[in-house]
C-alpha cells in the first residue's frame, strides 16, 4: 500500500494543478479525475489505517464517493444537455432570478438544471473613448456583475454543484464573461 500511496498522492496534485481554467462546467470536467483518484486514494489509506485495515474496501468507497459529480455529468453529456445548461445560465443571468429546466433526456431519465444568482459589485471596464484615428483616450464603463451556481440532478444518478463563478456583461458585447480571481 505504502508504494502505491506516494505516486498516488504526486498524481492527484499534478492533475489538481492543471484544472484551473475555462467555466465552472470545463472545471468540473477536469477535476472529475481528481475527485475519483484522490476519493479512491484517501478512501485507502482510511481503510487501511481503521476498523479491519481494509483498503481495498476503503478505495471503492473513496472511489464512489469522488465520483459524485463525475456520474452526474457523465450523465448530462449529450449535446442537447449542454445546450440546455447554458440557456438556463444565461437565463438566470439575464433574469437574476433563479432559472430551473427539467425535461426526460435520451436516457429516458429526468435531469433538472437549477441555476442560482445574487448580485455582485459592479464592475468597470477601460474602453477606448475615440475611434477616429486621434490619439487614443479611455472611458471607463461598468455592467452588472452576477454570482452563478448550477445545480444539475439526474433521476437515479445523483445531483452536484457547479463551482460559484463570478460572470459579469462586457458594456462593449453585452456578453456574459466569466470574471477570473
Amino acid at each position: 500500500m505504502k508504494t502505491f500511496v506516494v505516486p498516488g498522492l504526486a498524481a492527484c496534485l499534478m492533475l489538481s494543478g492543471c484544472a484551473t481554467s475555462g467555466s465552472a462546467m470545463e472545471r468540473a470536467w477536469q477535476q472529475c479525475g481528481v475527485a475519483v483518484v484522490g476519493g479512491a486514494i484517501i478512501g485507502g489509506i482510511i481503510g487501511n489505517n481503521t476498523g479491519n485495515g481494509d483498503a481495498q474496501q476503503g478505495m471503492t468507497t473513496g472511489l464512489l464517493t469522488g465520483g459524485g459529480i463525475c456520474a452526474v455529468l457523465l450523465a448530462m453529456a449529450s449535446e442537447e444537455d449542454k445546450r440546455r445548461i447554458r440557456e438556463a445560465e444565461y437565463a438566470a443571468l439575464e433574469t437574476g432570478q433563479v432559472r430551473e429546466d427539467s425535461y426526460i433526456g435520451e436516457d429516458g431519465k429526468r435531469r433538472t438544471i437549477v441555476v442560482r444568482t445574487q448580485d455582485a459589485p459592479a464592475k468597470t471596464w477601460s474602453v477606448p473613448a475615440a475611434e477616429d484615428g486621434k490619439e487614443a483616450e479611455t472611458a471607463s464603463m461598468t455592467d452588472i456583475c452576477r454570482y452563478r451556481q448550477t445545480t444539475l440532478s439526474v433521476e437515479g444518478t445523483g445531483s452536484g454543484s457547479l463551482d460559484a463563478e463570478l460572470v459579469c456583461r462586457n458594456p462593449q458585447t453585452r456578453e456574459w464573461e466569466v470574471q477570473r480571481a
